[in-house]
């Protein structure tokens, strides 16, 4: 059974790209664009991981993380964040105090597995 992915990016063609190469991967991959709309998705399936952009309309990944912490605690070691900016406010650990993945964009295929790959082996 493969490993589910949501994936939240609100590029369009980004958002298209990244999840056709997760799922050549071998992931089963859900989008969003925003993460008011993930949250949707997050209520009413399983994820695996969440791969998330930071800076987006609506609700933010930011924000989203806020309510991963909140409502899916076992998740939130499990978030990976994508950005071209680097912003103090972007969370730098996770509850725990381990540090939060992140892909500064632009990133290659190999980096994206690897940061995947790493997210599952995270205790949730």
């Amino acid at each position: 059974m493969a490993h589910r992915i949501l994936l939240v990016e609100d590029h369009t063609a980004s958002r298209t790209t990244l999840a056709i190469l997760l799922e050549t991967s071998g992931y089963d991959v859900d989008t969003a664009a925003n993460g008011r709309e993930a949250i949707e998705l997050l209520a009413r399936h399983g994820y695996d991981v969440v791969v998330s952009d930071i800076q987006m309309p609506t609700m933010d990944g930011i924000e989203l993380y806020r309510q991963i912490q909140h409502r899916w605690p076992y998740l939130a070691r499990r978030v990976v964040f994508m950005t071209a900016h680097r912003s103090p406010h972007s969370p730098q650990t996770d509850s725990k105090g381990s540090p939060l993945p992140v892909l500064w964009k632009p990133f290659s295929v190999q980096r994206l597995r690897e940061a995947v790959a790493c997210a599952l082996t995270r205790a949730a």
